[in-house]
């Protein structure tokens, strides 16, 4: 339910100039500059801003579940030198060994995004949230930090 461009309930954020404020249920969470955050919380994001446009996580993520190789996949910005980076991370279906530039040739055929930037990394399992979704905050810690990839 929206009161006031908030929602009542969950964790919820509005922007207040250059500032996110995070509120929980009690209305007791408030962070800081918007640039902190964008760090913090990208892998939470419904899109991901990369360069000049907004990347959909969900587009990457179907086309690359259609490739018989691979079983599961996740699109998630890990911050970089210049700003984020977007990486999918795949699980292996077992049919076969992954080949990434096909799989990029597949994306740039079936989507409308410049592939040349992702990066496709192979992990052995994904971190799961207590109901069964992929916890994309801690996937991009552990891409960001290189613990748990295969290469």
């Amino acid at each position: 339910m929206l009161m006031h461009g908030l929602l009542l309930d969950g964790a919820t954020r509005h922007p207040d100039r250059d500032c996110f404020h995070w509120v929980d249920r009690n209305r007791g969470l408030t962070y800081g500059e918007a640039a902190e955050l964008m760090g913090d919380f990208a892998g939470l994001l419904h899109e991901l801003g990369v360069g000049d446009r907004s990347w959909y996580p969900r587009d990457i993520e179907e086309a690359l579940c259609a490739i018989a190789t691979i079983r599961d996949a996740a699109l998630v910005g890990v911050p970089g030198d210049n700003g984020l980076r977007p990486v999918a991370a795949v699980m292996l279906s077992g049919v076969g060994p992954l080949d990434a530039a096909a799989c990029k040739t597949h994306l740039s055929n079936t989507t409308s995004y410049d592939i040349d930037c992702l990066k496709i990394v192979v992990v052995k399992e994904m971190p799961m949230t207590p109901t069964g979704k992929i916890a994309k905050a801690e996937l991009t810690q552990m891409l960001g930090s290189g613990t748990d990839v295969q290469n």
